[in-house]
């Protein structure tokens, strides 16, 4: 019975890691392993995915921090997240 587990634990572990990586962009190969070694908790750290991976976040570039795409201003350190579009210059007049 013991003997099940173990490779119930190594079977869903690689699925789970080979499809974690797909999505992330990584090596299969690093995602099986990683699933291997993580087991029956990969699917639970699959399903728990914190915000930091989910592409509707950008990282701060002041503070490093993961907030939604949509913000303006981190919620950490309060700064805006994109720099302020200049105002749009004045039509040149040509002298002739």
């Amino acid at each position: 019975m013991a003997v099940f587990a173990g490779v119930g634990w190594a079977v869903i572990g690689a699925i789970v890691g080979y499809v974690a990586a797909e999505r992330r962009g990584f090596s299969p190969a690093v995602g099986v392993l990683g699933g291997l070694l993580l087991g029956l908790l990969s699917p639970l750290m699959f399903l728990c995915n914190s915000a930091a991976g989910s592409p509707a976040c950008v990282k701060c570039p002041h503070c490093a921090e993961w907030v939604k795409g949509e913000a303006l201003i981190c919620r950490f350190c309060q700064r805006p997240l994109r720099p302020a579009r200049p105002a749009p210059a004045a039509p040149r007049q040509v002298r002739r």
